[in-house]
């Protein structure tokens, strides 16, 4: 996450003040966290004209399966039997509803399905590493033991750099969804993890029953708990644009979960922004909004 890899900033205020963050240590606790105002405020509280990100070493190996399942409480299963066998090699794990993956790998033969469609829900999962042979061989192991134990109905693992490459271009071009749309509709929710899938499949029950609604897709980073939804619809009406949106939205407030996992409030989120934070924080933003930007001509109506 852009958080994590950011050491240093500089940001120009609204009156010409320079604000220059730009040291180059891992770690800063001497009061305010300032750089942290700017990243994912939208432009609102100044302008970054420079940044220092952290670099990491590039792994020297990559190994990627797609796997089955038809219980989504298998899919938290498997994650944690992962995750604590990787030993923080674990680099990605995308959830992809099964009427999504049959949308995503049917279009070309480049997205041909390494699964077939025989299952409710697929997992796109990565780890890097530093050993080829010896990440390889435990990847596998790793995804034959979730077999035996029954955590997994089945999976296809990547055998070369290039299956890898094919793998993850059925999960990231998603105008193989958007392009058999007449009009399209995009969400990026947070939410705990073990309540993802009761969450989505009742959207899916709700929004298929929305006159107007053509098509519903559900995939994301499952292991941050960011659900990314895509509808299709017939016409551009507002009203149908917020029945969508109170669909998508409503229930995100009681489980603790956010209308933005990654993409921002802007303009079409401010209405729902009291769903994911309390008046007390919406209070004390608009007090730095006003502070940093008193004339407001900075990226002026948004997240407000």
């Amino acid at each position: 996450m852009t958080r994590q890899l950011v050491l240093g900033l500089e940001a120009v205020m609204a009156d010409g003040t320079i604000i220059s963050s730009m040291k180059k240590i891992i770690k800063d606790n001497s009061a305010y966290d300032v750089k942290q105002l700017f990243i994912g405020s939208e432009g609102t509280l100044g302008i970054v004209t420079k940044a220092i990100l952290k670099l990491e070493e590039a792994p020297s190996s990559r190994n990627a399966a797609y796997v089955g399942f038809n219980d989504y409480e298998k899919v938290v299963s498997f994650l944690k039997h992962m995750d604590s066998n990787l030993a923080g090699k674990l680099s990605g794990f995308e959830l992809i509803w099964r009427n999504s993956y049959e949308q995503m790998t049917s279009v070309s033969h480049a997205v041909r399905p390494p699964l077939p469609y025989n299952y409710n829900y697929y997992v796109l999962i990565e780890a890097l590493g530093s050993h080829p042979q010896n990440d390889h061989a435990e990847f596998q192991t790793l995804l034959e033991n979730a077999i035996e134990q029954e955590r997994i109905l089945d999976a296809v693992m990547a055998q070369s750099p290039s299956d890898v490459e094919w793998f993850f271009r059925i999960r990231e071009d998603v105008n193989n969804l958007v392009d058999f749309m007449k009009h399209d509709q995009h969400f990026d929710i947070s939410l705990p993890i073990p309540l993802i899938g009761d969450y989505i499949a009742d959207r899916y029950q709700s929004l298929d029953q929305i006159d107007g609604v053509e098509q519903i897709y559900a995939f994301g980073h499952v292991a941050d708990g960011n659900i990314h939804f895509m509808i299709g619809k017939t016409n551009l009406n507002l009203d149908l644009k917020k029945k969508i949106d109170h669909c998508i939205y409503d229930g995100l407030k009681k489980i603790g979960g956010s209308v933005s996992a990654e993409h921002g409030i802007g303009t079409h989120k401010k209405d729902y922004l009291n769903l994911c934070r309390t008046p007390e924080e919406i209070a004390l933003m608009k007090s730095i909004k006003l502070t940093m930007d008193p004339k407001g001509i900075l990226n002026p109506g948004k997240i407000f």
